[in-house]
């Protein structure tokens, strides 16, 4: 457990178990991963926010061969626009008003906004880039 009670264990953050004799197989492919610090852009400690931090955290110290970090592309507002509520898109930049601002479930930050389009947009890039390269 890290401080304040939580557990900073990123396989337990996900819900998953650590096995007893971990084994790393060598891989001659390599795995692309979008990762931003920005995911993490807000200062609530919410699960959704840290466990990207976390497991990144992880897969560094672990000294897996073949993976590939890269930093997505935040989407932009007129992106976003294409699936949300321009209203609501506010809300989420500005705080204002602030029941919209907090109706998605998790409260709302300054660095929200920044957090979610990374995020999303790490989504997107991943797709992508799966969609190109298999």
């Amino acid at each position: 457990m890290g401080a304040a009670g939580r557990v900073s264990d990123p396989l337990v953050i996900l819900g998953l178990h650590r096995p007893e004799e971990p084994t790393i197989t060598p891989s001659t492919h390599t795995m692309t991963i979008f990762f931003s610090p920005a995911f993490n852009a807000v200062s609530m400690s919410r699960e959704t926010f840290v466990k990207a931090d976390a497991l990144h955290r992880h897969l560094q110290a672990a000294g897996i061969s073949g993976l590939a970090f890269r930093e997505p592309t935040a989407l932009s507002v007129e992106e976003i626009l294409g699936v949300h509520d321009a209203a609501y898109v506010e809300a989420i930049r500005t705080g204002d008003p602030l029941h919209l601002a907090e109706s998605n479930g998790i409260g709302w930050d300054e660095g929200l906004f920044a957090a979610v389009a990374t995020s999303s947009g790490g989504v997107v890039d991943a797709t992508l880039h799966v969609l190109e390269h298999g």
